[in-house]
């Protein structure tokens, strides 16, 4: 090979041809990082402890006790299972580590884009950021339908700009001073929510209520629904030029289902917490359409956490063998005789059976003296 040369890498699959091309520091990173590799007992291992995960709250709660040879995997289950749960151990103290929270929680895993390809932004220079899901502007707003009755209370969740809409009603939540202006003069008329939206609100709802989300891929814990559901939020957020092409075509038509500009007007990049409640409405409105889009099938999620959005595609099973016997081919048949008369040379009980074939349609006596091997030990 001349140096200099362009190197033919038409052999190798295209996401192995990306990191070929890279410098050689960059390639011995990346062959040194860990590596997960789901070997049907690791996978195992994994599915038993996903179910305790979920595991319903009772006297006795089963355990489970990974055993093995030293080096045979056991630690980097545990590590598969901890990085699939982020939100088992990662701190959200953003006081202290504010980077490192945002970078965890918002940025370890993917939804829409592959892994990280979001890049990294700085959430630590805006000062009054404190954390995901808390906002920088204070948010104070009602159900127009749960206002009416006084002896019901304001349920804490609409303080974050996690929901649009009373999961009850179905209506829109509008700021708390207007509702109360009106409960004394005319009572507010409630505005519906877009079914993506109330789709939306309906699954943190269910999550918030019973501590687990169903998906169309498969339930998840409400831990992993509120770091999913953040990140989609970042995601939509970006601008599309940032992004590979494949991707960018994912963001213009998740934002041109919600009818809005792309990023909605948004031209700077800011933690979704630092958004006016309008942008942060907007961003909402784009993650719902998102997840309706997965999972109609119309966009494909290349993120970590994608596969829990859609649906499985339907695989075809293996109908099993024809359970009626097949005829024998001529070739089959006469191999089936040939093994037949080699073993009848040395063994009686095939002898014996080979003789009564040949008998039942020969009309000549039956032999007096008992069939012995000799007597098929002549050459065909």
């Amino acid at each position: 090979m001349v140096i200099g040369e362009p190197v033919d890498l038409s052999h190798l699959h295209p996401s192995a041809q990306r990191i070929a091309r890279l410098p050689d520091e960059e390639r011995l990173r990346y062959v040194r990082a860990d590596r997960w590799i789901g070997y049907p007992r690791a996978t195992e291992a994994l599915r038993r402890m996903e179910t305790l995960l979920t595991w319903p709250a009772k006297q006795r709660m089963p355990n489970l006790l990974l055993i093995g040879p030293t080096n045979n995997g056991k630690s980097m289950i545990i590590e598969q299972f901890r990085r699939s749960h982020p939100w088992l151990t990662d701190t959200l103290d953003a006081d202290e580590q504010g980077q490192l929270v945002f970078d965890t929680y918002v940025r370890q895993g993917s939804v829409l884009l592959a892994p990280g390809q979001a890049g990294r932004n700085t959430a630590q220079r805006f000062r009054t950021w404190r954390g995901p899901w808390l906002p920088a502007h204070p948010l104070r707003r009602v159900c127009p339908e749960c206002a009416k009755d006084p002896q019901r209370g304001t349920a804490l969740m609409w303080r974050l700009p996690i929901m649009t809409g009373c999961a009850e009603h179905g209506c829109r939540l509008e700021p708390e001073r207007d509702v109360n202006l009106a409960l004394g003069l005319a009572p507010l008329k409630p505005a519906p929510v877009d079914p993506f939206v109330a789709d939306l609100d309906r699954r943190t709802h269910e999550g918030v209520t019973t501590g687990m989300v169903t998906l169309p891929g498969r339930p998840v814990h409400v831990g992993v629904w509120f770091r999913l559901l953040r990140t989609l939020l970042d995601e939509v957020s970006m601008s599309p030029s940032r992004v590979r092409v494949r991707s960018r075509v994912t963001l213009e038509r998740v934002w041109q289902a919600t009818g809005r500009p792309v990023r909605a007007g948004l031209t700077v990049w800011r933690p979704y917490e630092q958004l006016d409640w309008p942008l942060q409405e907007a961003m909402l409105h784009a993650a719902a359409a998102a997840l309706r889009l997965v999972a109609d099938r119309r966009i494909t999620p290349r993120g970590t956490l994608g596969s829990a959005l859609a649906a499985p595609p339907r695989e075809r099973v293996y109908d099993g063998d024809d359970p009626r016997r097949r005829p024998m081919a001529v070739p089959d048949l006469a191999t089936a005789v040939d093994r037949w008369l080699d073993a009848a040379r040395t063994d009686p009980e095939p002898a014996r059976h080979l003789l009564r074939l040949l008998t039942a349609v020969d009309p000549s006596p039956r032999p007096t003296q008992p069939v012995t091997p000799a007597a098929f030990a002549v050459r065909r």
